[in-house]
């Protein structure tokens, strides 16, 4: 399934995490919410493809009536970049060095 459902109470730094997860195996994602949640995905999508990790594909609004309500739907598709394996690399490495010297930090902090 390419689809992610993004609840309100979801964080743009969770699913920022998960988006960016998703599309290191799959071409292409749909980032779904309600109304509620619209504002996180439209800055999640925003931000991935500012660095340059997608680009937008389309962006849809849908009202669905059910038993007698409606029920609104924002959805985000999103396409992986072709820069997206070489920035994923690159951020990993820079990730797991600022780690390591956090970790130092911490020791020499402790004697």
């Amino acid at each position: 399934n390419n689809e992610l459902y993004v609840k309100q109470d979801d964080t743009h730094k969770r699913v920022l995490y998960l988006v960016k997860e998703l599309l290191k195996d799959r071409k292409e994602i749909n980032v779904v919410s309600n109304y509620k949640a619209a504002f996180t995905i439209s800055r999640v999508c925003n931000t991935l493809v500012n660095l340059n990790y997608a680009e937008f594909a389309d962006i849809v609004t849908k009202t669905d009536v059910v038993e007698g309500r409606r029920r609104i739907k924002f959805e985000v598709k999103i396409t992986k970049s072709s820069e997206f394996d070489k920035i994923y690399a690159e951020n990993q490495e820079k990730r797991k060095q600022f780690l390591e010297q956090k970790e130092k930090t911490e020791k020499t902090t402790e004697k």
